[in-house]
């Protein structure tokens, strides 16, 4: 093979020189947000939560929809990262069922920041968009404020992507309100 039939036929080279893998360069974004926050561990996520979010799924589009996800949190956590599941859907008919890692900072006055991201597998149906692949990527950021028992109120804005997997990318926004609940033993 010739470097110029080589080049032709591997598009991820550059002058033969081959390009890092989006997929890569965005779980280094997401370990560079999360190493330093080993340092402030929310020490009180001692036991298990459910959180609830309902809103909108396509949000920065013209042709918002429905949107819902029920997350389950563990307690266990390591260097407080803390691993999850969620399944999502929309009113389409469109399913998203996936796993990942978040962690909790501790902000002043009952609030905390969350931070996760995690891959799954993404159904469409119909007319709904196609993002590209079946495996995706979902990462959101939710701000949330205690109410009382643990239990929490707040906003998540979230990203879907395929990391460039897929042969096409578009993703997709959501954003939603969320109901965080605590259960099991401490």
């Amino acid at each position: 093979m010739t470097p110029h039939s080589f080049m032709q036929s591997n598009p991820n080279s550059f002058s033969g020189v081959a390009r890092p893998k989006p997929a890569l360069s965005r779980w280094a974004i997401v370990l560079v947000l999360l190493v330093p926050g080993w340092l402030l561990a929310d020490s009180s996520a001692d036991r298990h939560e459910i959180m609830f979010s309902a809103g909108v799924g396509e949000a920065l589009e013209s042709d918002v929809l429905p949107f819902g996800t029920v997350d389950f949190r563990f307690k266990q956590n390591y260097g407080g990262i803390h691993p999850y599941g969620v399944g999502g859907w929309t009113s389409k008919g469109a399913l998203y069922l996936g796993a990942g890692l978040l962690y909790h900072f501790t902000l002043k006055h009952g609030m905390r920041l969350t931070v996760s991201s995690g891959p799954g597998y993404y159904q469409h149906r119909g007319d709904l968009k196609n993002l590209g692949n079946r495996i995706e990527f979902y990462s959101r950021i939710e701000l949330s404020r205690v109410l009382s028992r643990g239990r929490r109120l707040g906003l998540s804005i979230g990203h879907i992507s395929n990391g460039g997997l897929g042969s096409s990318n578009p993703g997709s926004e959501t954003i939603c309100l969320t109901f965080t609940t605590p259960f099991g033993s401490e």
